[in-house]
């Protein structure tokens, strides 16, 4: 049996086609990889917005929320709002947290800021993967909030 070069033509298309598609998957895998590997780079680092208000003599630690969730593999950024209603504000806000487990897991002292008596300072502060990596996941965490001998109580769960 001959065969045409109509039948030949149909054979080499085929061919071509088969090149394509698989170039295509593999382009298509690589596309998927790269977006991958960006967006978990944003994933790293969870942030609590800053408070909405300042903090004042009525309500001196202020935060945005009393409650917030913090995962044990990524670093939490957060802030505070602390009012200075004394001349011996020039220390930082002191985190002392007590887990499930009854003991105290973590203790986290922000950077010390100079203060005014009056006015108030917003503290940034790092809950780091470190600092709960012995938590596991669903665990509940109540922390004091310290500054001024003021204390505010939060929630924390951990993701």
């Amino acid at each position: 049996m001959k065969l045409t070069k109509k039948q030949k033509a149909s054979l080499s298309l085929s061919i071509n086609a088969v090149v394509i598609l698989v170039l295509a998957i593999a382009m298509l895998g690589l596309g998927l990889g790269f977006t991958k590997r960006m967006f978990s780079k944003f994933g790293e680092k969870l942030y609590i917005p800053d408070p909405d208000y300042p903090a004042t003599a009525d309500d001196p630690i202020v935060l945005y929320a009393n409650e917030f969730y913090v995962d044990s593999n990524k670093d939490t950024y957060l802030s505070v709002n602390a009012y200075c209603n004394s001349a011996s504000c020039a220390g930082a806000p002191v985190w002392t947290c007590d887990c499930d487990d009854g003991d105290v897991d973590q203790v986290i002292t922000g950077a010390a800021q100079a203060g005014q008596l009056g006015t108030y300072k917003t503290f940034k502060f790092i809950v780091g993967a470190p600092d709960v990596v012995n938590l596991k996941s669903g665990a509940t965490c109540i922390c004091d909030i310290t500054y001024d001998s003021k204390t505010k109580q939060v929630t924390v769960y951990v993701k």
